[in-house]
């Protein structure tokens, strides 16, 4: 059985963390680095940073940060069992030997263990069937008819992987037990699905084989049944659901995949696998509504379009898109759902200071059928006349407005083509998504389109957005507590972030923070520092912990690599990010060697302060006893300043106080000066205390 820590390595040693990243980002060259989008938050300017030589990941505007495995378990939001297991399928690497956390839940399982590593497989393998059904001779003829009828030759066909889902329900089941393909696997990827739906007569299939008859609970059917196979694939490659088109006159013509822990149609686009390297060349994206839309853009050399899955374009299906694309292209039907697409995508590029633009295909022709009829040249017309989505959706609004005088430049009728415009974009401005430069280029815009001046608009603007926030702050007011608007619990929290500012702004704090980043860039320091670096000392639990860990592995190994520290905090996504931080904050300072002797001897005066503090404290209470008139016994007897016993006396003390101190505190001097020489014996040196009344002695009364 293989070591899991050697098949983590090997596994690293596949997979090159770039190549990953930019499967989800568009990546540029930044000296040593590469940086691009964050993946994990919405931006504008890259802050997102990728280091090939120590295989970390940092974001510079939202922080998160880790290694391989790390950015697969954010990415996809699994754990790392899961996202070792995505990495492994990957790299070709064998985990079944392995010795699995079987025990760490989430990730996306489901009730009975079934996780997305799990639907990936069985999705992979059931795409493989679709294509060999199609590829039979008898099973799959009218496919292969309909494929040869939309001029759709055999090379796109292999490229796609499409395949064909039989008739029969229970034909897929069925395969599956012949192949030893796990079936909760294919129910959890709603591939098949349990039901009496299918007896003898259908062709169903039970767990013991097809039926002979009646009914059962269990008999299992194929979702998919007499249908074209689009296998959808993420950036990564797999697959992770299906669409599905009736060639035998279902009333649903076409039907995808629902939910499950791995597919959501809402934020993936079909065609994405193939489409993100020639949509992060171009910087530029092609959306389309259908797969065979998609694929006959590809057929044509348009191979940046992408699809949608049945719905308008989502916030994240946009938010995908961004990381290769600075505009996208909306090539739809010119029809009424071609026009509420155009309605979304106008809301989309305010959001998400996308450039979008429209490009209507006319003739009530979809994309694939204008290809088969004018080529690529026809398709790259309408690119190139396509407008911007606000021009597009005020020329819709002057439509809508034409018959009151709403398309001319005078009368009632403009005036409320003018008002229903600005109160639309406005509802999407006043999310506060655009920032000032974005909105000056929006009133630009509107000026232009509406001739009118910008002053204007901005008024139109800010009194549309005032009714929103109103109506907004009222349904506030009704939905939540009155209660939870408590200032005293700001007051606290302010006061509480006081305090731990206070704490980590400490001295000591700051030289162990210093010496833990040197240490995590460069662990071959500690032999140097082990005497005065004690993870214990850290204020901070977060802190304490990694240094804990930092010990381990300096104690264990000497030195360490970057990976095997973060192997220690897996599924820890906030540790991560802190050695991720310490890694890059570290790189840009540098100097390790100046900032380990100047944090070692930091340490080592605040040891020896702190040391003669605690010793000083013996001293002082000895001296209260003799000030008092009480036996030098040993006890730890104090003033009480309460009840006025005594009162401080510092350097600053008149000469009588300091006459009255040197004269009742008798051996203090002595000492302090034993004091010192130990301090000087343990430490090399000690603290400069002042001889007069170096430890606060109260004044006799």
């Amino acid at each position: 059985m293989k070591d899991w820590d050697a098949l983590k390595e090997e596994i690293r040693q596949r997979i090159d963390l770039v190549e990953i990243v930019s499967e989800h980002v568009s990546l540029k060259r930044a000296g040593r680095d590469f940086v691009g989008l964050c993946p994990f938050h919405e931006e504008k300017s890259p802050s997102f940073s990728v280091s090939p030589g120590k295989q970390i990941f940092k974001c510079f505007g939202c922080g998160v940060g880790g290694d391989l495995f790390s950015f697969v378990q954010q990415r996809e939001a699994v754990n790392f069992v899961e996202a070792m297991r995505i990495l492994a399928d990957r790299a070709g690497v064998d985990l079944d030997k392995a010795r699995r956390s079987s025990s760490r839940g989430g990730g996306g399982q489901t009730a009975d263990g079934i996780d997305r590593s799990d639907i990936a497989r069985a999705n992979g393998w059931a795409m493989s069937a679709f294509q060999g059904a199609l590829a039979d001779e008898r099973l799959g003829k009218v496919a292969r008819d309909y494929l040869q009828e939309r001029g759709i030759p055999s090379d796109i066909v292999e490229q796609f992987a499409i395949g064909w889902a039989p008739e029969a329900g229970g034909w897929l089941p069925e395969k599956a037990r012949k192949a030893g393909i796990n079936v909760r696997a294919l129910q959890a990827g709603d591939l098949v699905r349990a039901s009496d739906r299918y007896g003898s007569a259908s062709g169903g299939f039970t767990s013991g084989g097809f039926t002979s008859g009646g009914s059962n609970q269990n008999n299992l059917y194929g979702v998919f049944r007499g249908r074209l196979m689009f296998p959808i694939r993420d950036t990564m490659n797999r697959v992770i659901g299906f669409g599905g088109r009736t060639l035998v006159g279902d009333r649903a013509k076409y039907l995808n995949t629902s939910h499950t822990p791995l597919f959501d149609k809402g934020t993936m686009l079909y065609g994405i696998d193939r489409a993100r390297m020639p949509i992060s060349e171009k910087r530029q994206a092609i959306v389309v509504e259908g797969y065979t839309d998609c694929i006959a853009c590809h057929q044509y050399g348009l191979t940046r379009a992408v699809a949608t899955l049945g719905t308008a374009l989502t916030d994240q299906q946009i938010s995908l898109l961004r990381r290769w694309a600075d505009e996208v292209v909306l090539l739809f039907d010119a029809d009424a759902a071609g026009e509420e697409a155009a309605d979304r995508a106008l809301g989309v590029a305010l959001r998400y200071n996308l450039s979008v633009r429209i490009a209507s295909v006319p003739d009530g022709k979809d994309p694939s059928d204008y290809l088969t009829a004018h080529g690529a040249g026809g398709i790259d017309s309408l690119l190139n006349g396509s407008v911007d989505a606000l021009r597009f959706k005020w020329g819709r609004t002057c439509e809508m407005f034409a018959d009151t005088g709403g398309g001319g430049q005078n009368g009632s009728g403009r005036r409320q083509a003018v008002e229903a415009f600005i109160s639309l974009v406005s509802q999407m401005a006043s999310y506060g998504t655009l920032d000032a430069i974005q909105r000056g280029l929006v009133i630009n815009q509107l000026s232009g389109l509406l001739s009118v001046p910008s002053e204007e608009i901005v008024k139109l603007l800010d009194q549309a957005q005032r009714k929103v926030r109103t109506q907004r702050a009222r349904a506030n007011a009704r939905a939540n507590d009155p209660n939870t608007n408590d200032p005293n619990i700001e007051r606290v929290d302010r006061e509480s972030q006081s305090i731990v500012g206070e704490a980590t702004s400490d001295a000591e704090q700051a030289a162990l923070r210093g010496m833990l980043q040197v240490l995590v860039n460069e662990p071959g320091h500690y032999v140097e520092v082990a005497d005065v670096f004690v993870a214990s000392r850290f204020a901070d639990a977060g802190l304490r912990r990694l240094a804990d860990e930092v010990v381990g592995l300096c104690t264990a190994f000497g030195e360490f690599q970057i990976s095997e520290l973060m192997d220690r905090f897996r599924d820890e996504p906030g540790m991560g990010r802190l050695v991720t931080d310490f890694v890059y904050d570290g790189e840009r300072q540098g100097q390790f060697e100046a900032v380990i002797q100047d944090t070692r001897d930091r340490l080592m005066r605040l040891g020896a302060v702190r040391e003669g503090r605690r010793l000083a404290e013996t001293l002082r209470d000895v001296a209260l006893d003799r000030n008092a008139g009480r036996l030098a016994d040993g006890s730890n007897v104090g003033s009480d300043s309460k009840s006025g016993q005594g009162e401080i006396v510092s350097e600053s003390a008149d000469e009588s106080g300091r006459e009255v101190e040197s004269g009742s505190s008798g051996n203090t001097t002595q000492h302090l000066e034993q004091l010192q020489k130990l301090l000087a014996e343990r430490h090399g040196f000690a603290p400069n205390v002042p001889a007069s009344n170096p430890f606060g002695v109260p004044r006799a009364q």
